[in-house]
């Protein structure tokens, strides 16, 4: 380069020279900060022009577009959210002096995405507002799309980043149901209207609802949402059994909702994660609905107790419904999950003897042969 620029020494602070140095000794970060610099010169250079350079001036603000783009970007990998915010913005700001919507469309995705990994790795209270944050960048991106309709490609990939940040979100508040079980309808409603906040319930819903728009392509995406909202509904029967609600006639029959919707989901979900295709959901599937039934076939459920019991064990057995090549496959690659699988079963076969004594009063002889059946495993 020294033989065609002359000495960088004597030319580094004159004109454009001044950015020319050891790039090897220069990071991202400057190395961006020098293009926009340039660009800038070049766009006060073009102000001054006849009109007949609008072409030009377009092309480097769009430039300064990708380059605050990338600059942003490498702030994010930095950990800096509020100066990648601040490089998007800029970024976004040229773009759309240009009307270059897709570009738009790419930076607000790009600084959602870089809010929803941030969320991750925060706490519960902190993760909900950047959640928030990433839901507002996907609308911003799915209101530019009214202006390239075309584009059905990105159209999609909008969509799905929308829903997989309402799955992720849900799946952070469903963490903690406590508040969710209390309420009655009316009053969950009275509340999210005041905080303008969405529930687990209504966050995994929205997710599913994108999912089921996009199609055959993504029925899969729509059997895992359908999955979460089950594990969802779940935990809430668990918590109102816990805190013994069932007992309190306001609540009346609230806990055989939430157990009735929880199986519905699942049974969704398995539409799509059969036997034979995927295995690993498929028994994940029917465990959960074993295992829910088998927790509420305690005593404190005593009147309903023996029909969850057996319920719980014709889940455990539709396991028989993959085929022999695909179970050997499944015991060879996931060890610990068969482990699991008979370690529940022994648990129903074990509870069934008391449960049917509880219920009959004496020992009968289906339950002295599931008693032999249990020792056996």
């Amino acid at each position: 380069m020294s033989s065609l620029l002359g000495d960088p020494a004597h030319h580094h602070k004159h004109g454009i020279y001044k950015y020319l140095g050891d790039l090897s000794l220069k990071d991202a970060y400057q190395i961006y900060s020098d293009a926009l610099s340039c660009y800038e010169e070049a766009i006060k250079t073009l102000g001054r022009l006849p009109s007949g350079s609008t072409e030009l001036l377009q092309d480097v603000l769009k430039k300064k577009g990708g380059a605050y783009s990338q600059l942003g970007r490498t702030w994010l990998a930095r950990n800096n959210l509020s100066k990648a915010e601040i490089s998007f913005a800029q970024a976004m700001a040229a773009f759309k002096e240009v009307s270059d919507h897709i570009n738009v469309i790419w930076v607000n995705m790009n600084l959602g995405h870089g809010r929803q990994l941030f969320a991750e790795k925060m706490s519960l209270e902190t993760a909900v507002v950047q959640y928030w944050e990433s839901l507002k960048c996907y609308e911003a991106a799915k209101s530019e799309l009214n202006f390239v309709p075309r584009y059905a490609d990105l159209r999609n990939k909008v969509y799905e980043q929308y829903a997989n940040t309402y799955l992720m979100l849900g799946m952070r508040l469903a963490n903690d149901v406590t508040e969710e079980v209390l309420n009655s309808p009316s009053e969950r409603k009275r509340r999210e209207e005041r905080s303008k906040k969405n529930s687990a319930e209504d966050s995994i819903c929205m997710a599913l609802t994108f999912f089921e728009s996009l199609g055959e392509s993504f029925r899969q995406q729509a059997a895992y949402a359908h999955f979460q909202l089950g594990c969802f509904r779940r935990n809430c029967s668990l918590k109102l059994l816990e805190l013994g609600h069932k007992k309190r006639d306001s609540s009346e029959g609230v806990l055989e909702q939430y157990v009735s919707l929880a199986k519905r989901s699942w049974q969704s979900a398995l539409e799509f994660y059969g036997p034979q295709a995927h295995p690993h959901m498929y028994l994940t599937i029917l465990m959960e609905r074993s295992d829910l039934l088998l927790r509420l076939s305690g005593p404190a459920m005593q009147e309903s107790s023996l029909s969850y019991l057996h319920k719980a064990l014709s889940y455990v057995l539709e396991g028989q419904h993959i085929s022999d090549e695909a179970s050997e496959n499944f015991r060879i690659q996931n060890p610990d999950f068969c482990i699991k699988f008979w370690r529940q079963l022994q648990e129903i076969l074990k509870n069934f003897p008391a449960r049917t004594i509880s219920y009959s009063g004496k020992e009968s002889e289906d339950a002295a042969k599931l008693t032999e059946l249990y020792r056996s495993c």
